[in-house]
């Protein structure tokens, strides 16, 4: 980009680092291991609507206008860098200016395993670890490090791979720690964990099995011999120790046993399988701790 282009650049730099930055944010906030974002800039139009004052000419509008198209054409291939607040953002190479799209990462919200509950995180140091190891602008691995703004434990590290204009969300340190119900049975929350994980990352047919597990393990725990029944019969007597009124309103757990084993001796990655059983799952324990069925 040519210094007589900097200053226009300057101008539009805003739109693009925040555009960003909401991207970063709801990947951050919202998705799971290897989900993605795509990021869209504003359109041009809605940009110069911004950074013209009214009060141009013509003449000084049409420049502005010519050197905003160029600059917009070429943004969608420049590189980012993760800054601190108040970094420089151009680098002069002779007669040039390497410009890049610098962007401070917004304070994101995720779920925090000390805290038990939700809290904002900030962040505090990171960058593209591809930094003179690649030629290729748009292909880019960030390292960002976040720490908890309540309670300031150990910092979580998050890795985000760009390509082109979307990111994606490729690996965290520690894995991401779901928030169990408090109702699912205190045993088998770890299958109820997993399954979610399993489901969040893609691998749906896992989170099947540790559902099903989850069950399982739970009505088998209800049972004084455990191991020396049918998995059949234990159900039963799980079911027939319930109160006919509470088996006639909420959802019994053997289908749903079936129906997952269905779906793993099939081989079937539903996401419709999935999201219907545990929604039955978490159902029917909530009943049960509604109505203080032990």
């Amino acid at each position: 980009m040519h210094k007589d282009d900097v200053y226009t650049f300057d101008l539009m730099q805003d739109f693009f680092s925040d555009t960003i930055a909401i991207g970063f944010k709801k990947l951050l906030d919202e998705k799971h291991l290897y989900q993605s974002v795509n990021i869209e800039f504003p359109k041009l139009e809605e940009i110069l609507e911004k950074i013209i004052p009214e009060e141009k000419t013509v003449i000084q509008f049409e420049i502005i206008y010519t050197t905003a198209s160029r600059i917009y054409d070429d943004c969608f291939n420049l590189q980012w860098k993760i800054y601190l607040p108040f970094a420089h953002r151009f680098q002069v190479d002779s007669d040039r200016y390497e410009t890049s799209i610098s962007l401070t990462p917004p304070t994101i919200e995720v779920f925090c395993s000390n805290c038990d509950k939700v809290e904002p995180y900030n962040y505090e140091t990171g960058g593209d670890v591809l930094v003179g190891l690649i030629t290729e602008t748009t292909n880019q691995v960030f390292i960002m490090v976040y720490r908890c703004q309540a309670c300031k434990s150990v910092p979580e590290v998050f890795l985000v791979l760009r390509k082109e204009m979307k990111i994606t969300l490729s690996g965290r340190s520690p894995i991401e720690i779901y928030h169990v119900p408090t109702y699912i049975p205190k045993a088998q929350r770890i299958y109820y964990q997993n399954a979610e994980i399993s489901f969040n990352t893609g691998f749906i047919l896992a989170g099947i099995f540790y559902l099903r597990t989850l069950l399982e393990q739970y009505v088998r725990s209800q049972h004084k011999k455990p191991e020396d029944l049918d998995i059949e019969v234990i159900f039963d007597y799980y079911s027939n120790n319930l109160p006919d009124d509470f088996k006639s309103r909420f959802p019994s757990l053997y289908p749903i046993y079936g129906d997952l084993s269905d779906a793993i001796h099939m081989a079937d990655k539903s996401e419709k399988t999935y999201k219907k059983a545990i929604g039955e799952i978490k159902l029917h324990f909530d009943a049960k701790r509604v109505f203080k069925i032990s």
